[in-house]
């Protein structure tokens, strides 16, 4: 017979391995992979933060009124998004989408080698989630908070356990 707290324990583990299988598995297989968008480029369509699921793809796949990701040359380590309005030679002439407009002052050229990939869905704010987190890891406090606590839980609902079932309990 399942107690409610087995019962829990085990709805978390599974949901826990769906989304493993979700957001690390499924995309490692197909070849994408998950990126934070840094700029408003193409707001209110991506958002700066938001976490995109790109595709690694060549050039030639790339087509017109598609949205890819891109490293920005101006600001180094940030990404942005545009859509593609058209091609010329191993450049790529982008529009940004402020309310899904095309306005013509904010076009971007952007060379084949800063294409990062071409942007299949996205997942709104979730960037700015795993920001902090990122953050927390790079400390050493914080990496030892994120080993330590869950490692304490563990701990002691075992220890709670071995105490039950020496008690005589289950």
């Amino acid at each position: 017979m399942y107690t409610q707290a087995r019962l829990l324990a085990m709805t978390a583990l599974v949901t826990t391995s769906c989304l493993i299988i979700l957001f690390f598995l499924i995309p490692w297989l197909m070849d994408y992979e998950w990126a934070v968008v840094s700029t408003n480029d193409m707001h209110p369509l991506i958002n700066a933060g938001d976490l995109v699921l790109m595709e690694s793809v060549g050039f030639s796949d790339i087509k017109v009124n598609d949205i890819v990701l891109f490293q920005n040359p101006l600001q180094s380590g940030k990404s942005g998004v545009i859509r593609v309005a058209e091609k010329r030679g191993n450049k790529i002439v982008g529009f940004l989408s402020h309310d899904d407009l095309v306005v013509e002052q904010s076009s971007y050229v952007i060379n084949s080698s800063e294409i990062q990939g071409k942007v299949r869905s996205t997942i709104p704010r979730l960037g700015h989630v795993l920001d902090v987190i990122g953050g927390i890891v790079h400390s050493r406090l914080g990496l030892a908070l994120i080993v330590a606590i869950p490692a304490g839980l563990i701990l002691h609902h075992e220890m709670t356990r071995v105490i039950s079932i020496l008690r005589g309990g289950d």
